[in-house]
Formats: structure tokens, C-alpha cells, sequence
């Protein structure tokens, strides 16, 4: 009978996590401007399935255009230098974002830009704005290896 394989499962470390845009550090987002929400991350179509007759094709994708979502601290300063860049230009450039895990590598994006702006609460309640960004996450490098 086999015995059950003991997995150690790790650790999480909130305060690992920050956000940081190499050509604009005045938009860097460190731990302590992060609402308890911190980062929200969506990457997706790493690949297409096309169809056929008895089954599909599989295409990779050599990049996916990857959305960040910041929840961040609006009464601190950090806030109205984003809101200033958005009333300026949303193009961000690339942007660096660092996970909960050092077992994860640190996200690289190019191409980033502000996509908008919400959970814009003025009733005195939540102290959060969330800042959209997406851009361009390269995957499935082994495509170039031709």
C-alpha cells in the first residue's frame, strides 16, 4: 500500500507584493498603498482551439494582453499621482508586478497602459480606487524556436 506523500504546502506573504513601472517610479505601487484587496490579475488566451471535423487545432498564442487590477489607497498622495497620469497619458510603458510567493517569478508586461479607473466611492465608505492595466505578457516562447 502506498503511503501518502507529505506536501508542504508554502506560504503566501502579502508583503512581498508591489507594482513598479520602470519609466515612471512615481507610480510605483509599494505594500502600504495597496487597500486589503491588494492585486487582482487576469491572463488569458494563452491558446485558440479551432475546430475540425473529428476534433481541433491547437494555436498558441506567443503573447496575451494580460489586465491588472491595483486596489489602491485613495486618501494617500499615490492616488492623485495616478489621477494626474490618466488626465495626462495612459500609456505606462512597461511595468513590473511581484506576486504574494517567492516560489513565482515577477510578472513583466510591455506595452502597459491605464485602462481606466473605478470603485470611486465618495459616500465616506471605502478609501479603495481600482486602477485597470493591461498589456502585453509574452508566453509560450517555445514558439520561436524554430
Amino acid at each position: 500500500m502506498a503511503t501518502n506523500p507529505i506536501i508542504i504546502p508554502g506560504n503566501l506573504n502579502s508583503i512581498r507584493v508591489s507594482a513598479t513601472f520602470p519609466s515612471n517610479s512615481k507610480l510605483n505601487i509599494a505594500l502600504g498603498y495597496f487597500s486589503k484587496t491588494q492585486i487582482h490579475s487576469i491572463l488569458s488566451d494563452f491558446a485558440k482551439s479551432l475546430p475540425t471535423q473529428l476534433g481541433h487545432v491547437i494555436s498558441e498564442e506567443p503573447y496575451s494582453i494580460a489586465e491588472f487590477d491595483f486596489h489602491v489607497v485613495r486618501t494617500l498622495p499615490l492616488a492623485n499621482a495616478w489621477k494626474t497620469q490618466w488626465e495626462t497619458s495612459s500609456i505606462l510603458g512597461s511595468m513590473i508586478v511581484r506576486p504574494d510567493t517567492s516560489v513565482m517569478s515577477d510578472f513583466q508586461l510591455t506595452s502597459a497602459m491605464l485602462k481606466g479607473a473605478s470603485g470611486l466611492d465618495f459616500s465616506g465608505v471605502s478609501a479603495e480606487i481600482i486602477l485597470k492595466i493591461v498589456g502585453i505578457y509574452y508566453i509560450n516562447s517555445d514558439l520561436f524556436s524554430l
